[in-house]
This record gives C-alpha cells, structure tokens and sequence, in this order.
C-alpha cells in the first residue's frame, strides 16, 4: 500500500478537491461530447444509408498519380502541395493546392478524387452537429489556442487521477473494495466517488494521456518541422534540383515500390512547400499489418528520375501521437469495445458529478459532518481482497490487457478480446451498482 505522512495525505486532498473542482467542468463537456462522438459514424449511416453501402477499395499507387493529373490539369497554375488518403472514405484522395503557386497550406484550395469513378468527388458534407461537437471536444471552440488549453486540462485531469489513486489507500484503511457507508448521502456518494475513481483508473489513465497527445498535435508537428525536418532539409540541400512534375512523382513512386513493397501511402508532401524540401518528395507509408498501419514511417524520395531514395522512422513522440487516436476512441474492435467505450465513459462522468455533490454538500449544507459513521454490513472478503489496491489493480490490469490484445487482434480474437473487455467492465459496474443501492435495491 502507498504509505505518506498524514501531512502530505491532507496537503494532497487538498490540491485534488480544488484541481478536482476546476477539471470537473471541463470534464463534464469533455466525457458527454466523446461519449456522442464515439458513435458518430453508425449515427450518420443510419441517417444516410447509401455511403454505408459504398464498398471501400484499397487505393494504389496509380490511384495517387492520377489524382495528382487530375489536379494539375484542373489549375494548371496551382502548386500542388500534398495529396493524402482521406480520413473517413476509403475510396478518396484530398489534395491541397497553392493558389497561383503559393507554398503554403494555409488557404490552399482543397480537392478530392474519387479512385472508383476516377474523377473529381463532390464531398458530402457531414453532419454539421458532429463537426461542431468534435470541435468542442477537440479546442473548446477556441481554434488552435483552444488544444493547448485542452492539453493544460487533460494535464489537471492526470493529476487528479493520480492524487486521488494516492489517497483512496488512505481513506479505505479496514474497508474492503467496494464497501459505502449509508449514514447520509454525503458519505454514500464520497464513497461512490473512491469507487469510481479506483474502478476506472488504468482506463481513464489511458484516455487522459492519450487525449494531452491528440490535443499537442500541432505543437508535436511544428516541434519536428523544427528540428527533424530541419535537419532533412538542411542534408538534401543540392545546387540544382528538378521541379517536380507529374513524370517525377510517378517516378518517385516507382522508387517507393522498390524500397517497400507492401508500403500504404498515408501522405505526401511535394516538393519545396511548407513540409518538404526543393528537390524531395516526403511519403508517410504505413504497414499492412495490425500494428505497423497505425505507424507511419517517412519515405524521402528524390525528383530525379535517377535519384535515390531512403525510407526513416520518425521520433517516438510522433508514433505516440498516432498510436493515441485509437486508443482514445477505441474504435479498433469495433461496435463492442465501442460499447465498452461507452460505459467507461459514463462510469468516469460520474466522478466529476459526484465530486461536485460531495464538495457542495460539505460546503454549504453538512459543514458539522464528521468522519465517524459505520459501514453497512457487507459479505466478508478474504484478507488478501480487504488490501486497497488489490482488486483495483487486478482489475485495472486485466483491462489493459484486454484493451492490447483487441489493439493487436484480428478476427475473432479481437472479438473474443472486447467481449472480455465487456464482461470486466459489466462486473465493475454490477459491483459498484450492487454496492450503492444495497440489497433493498434504493439508494438512501
């Protein structure tokens, strides 16, 4: 068991219910818009059925090169600056093009290519609740000021989590896990609140750091664009370099073939524009496998039809970003460990809401409220479960196993693994219930 002084206990309960109170508001916003946005593409299909029915094909390299003539002959006095595989349809490819030559993607015009049809999309504009609800979830409606407050955020929340993990040891000393007192509802929900806190900590510990990842984004990418891609710049660096144009961006895929076979093109930067220098193509390929598709690696591809070509891996805080996408919205084993998503997402929006009570009930209504009460009669556990963190760390660690296995499984293995990953989370949420409402079934 973590052992403090009573001191550092008191000091620490102090800065958790103040940072607590500040992060609750937040939080709250936070966990309802990412509890709706987990199903946001079920809930689109069923209001537009016919995208659900497009069957996705994988793109080639071919699809990419014509993309690019496609674009160059629709403006043929645009830059182009990058063509990238489209987030949510499989079956496109975005462009980003400098007007009249300008190099930066900051007001370049935005285009889309169909691989079916191989011709110019016409996008279907998503729901625009949804993209004003990712937007509150993403920066708070702030813009690009509003992801460092986010991240400053999720920061306070990881704090709170770790805290409160601290002193729960010292507030469940002789109580089993589990264990409510009923005296008075102030007492019963403080106790739900531990509960809550210790039952879903390894998952939201997964959640909050992943989402301070996400929220850093673009500060992680100007961070590379300052450093690694400085130096990448500064070594290719040549006296005189070939413009690109749609004979050397074929060639520079021929030559990415060659170094990898199986890659998958994810984005590439042209040529002497805001991410790549004069002279080179800047290719993120991802793997076809389970795990390396989540991980890209930087292709660095000369224009030069007799150039050379070296494929590098990026920085380990790179990777972390794209690993935390998926774990963040789980949505990698799909509508089960979405619904495992779910409830761990309503299980953590309790832990606000019932620190809120708590605080406003001994603030304002039971100020003369002491510590001494007694607990309801419980089922006795055996002595090795009476230890605090025993059962929430067998918890904790049987979901974060689960939680891998779904990451890297396929099949039926990553379904076998989120309907493990739902039973664990259902026996948590069975026990606390079972817990709070007593075997009279209502909360006092």
């Amino acid at each position: 068991m973590l052992r403090f002084s009573p001191s550092l206990q008191r000091k620490l309960y102090r800065l958790h219910s103040w940072i607590g109170l500040f992060v609750a508001v937040h939080a709250i916003v936070l966990f309802v818009s990412g509890a709706i946005l987990l199903f946001r593409d079920e809930i689109e299909q069923t209001f537009a059925p016919e995208q659900a029915a497009l069957s996705a094909r994988e793109l080639t390299l071919n699809d990419f090169v014509a993309a690019e003539k496609m674009a160059r002959d629709l403006f043929p006095n645009d830059r182009v600056l990058s063509v990238a595989a489209d987030e949510s349809n499989a079956n496109l490819i975005q462009i980003r093009m400098g007007i009249d030559g300008a190099k930066n993607f900051r007001g370049a015009r935005r285009l889309a290519y169909d691989s079916v049809t191989g011709t110019q999309a016409i996008e279907v504009k998503r729901s625009g609740f949804f993209e004003w609800l990712l937007e509150l979830h993403r920066d708070l409606l702030m813009g690009s000021k509003g992801k460092l407050y986010v991240a400053f955020v999720g920061l306070l929340y990881l704090f709170t989590l770790v805290s409160g993990f601290v002193i729960y040891g010292g507030f469940m000393k002789k109580k089993a896990f589990s264990e409510m007192r009923r005296q008075s509802s102030r007492a019963l929900y403080a106790d739900l609140h531990k509960y809550l806190g210790v039952a879903t900590f390894a998952w939201a510990l997964l959640i909050g750091i992943t989402g301070v990842f996400l929220a850093l984004n673009s500060t992680l990418l100007k961070i590379y664009q300052a450093t690694e891609l400085k130096t990448i710049t500064q070594s290719l660096q040549r006296s005189e370099v070939r413009a690109a144009d749609a004979s050397s961006f074929e060639s520079a895929l021929a030559k990415l073939s060659t170094l990898k076979a199986t890659a998958a093109i994810d984005f590439v930067a042209f040529p002497d524009t805001e991410f790549a220098p004069a002279g080179s193509f800047l290719i993120l390929i991802k793997g076809t496998g389970r795990f390396d598709e989540r991980l890209s690696e930087l292709a660095i591809l000369s224009t030069d039809v007799s150039g050379g070509g070296e494929i590098r891996s990026l920085p380990g805080y790179l990777k972390a970003l794209m690993l935390s996408e998926p774990l963040h919205f789980g949505d990698y084993g799909g509508l089960p460990l979405k619904i495992v998503w779910l409830i761990m997402t309503l299980m953590t929006l309790l832990l606000p809401l019932t620190g809120l009570y708590v605080w406003a009930k001994r603030k304002f209504l039971n100020r003369d409220l002491t510590p001494k009460y007694e607990l309801r009669k419980q089922t006795a556990w055996p002595r090795l479960f009476q230890r605090p963190y025993f059962l929430p760390a067998v918890a904790g660690l049987s979901l974060s196993m689960t939680i891998g296995w779904v990451f890297f499984a396929e099949g039926t293995l990553n379904f076998v693994g989120s309907l493990l990953a739902f039973l664990i989370v259902i026996g948590l949420l069975v026990l606390g219930a079972r817990s709070f409402f007593g075997r009279d079934g209502a909360a006092r």
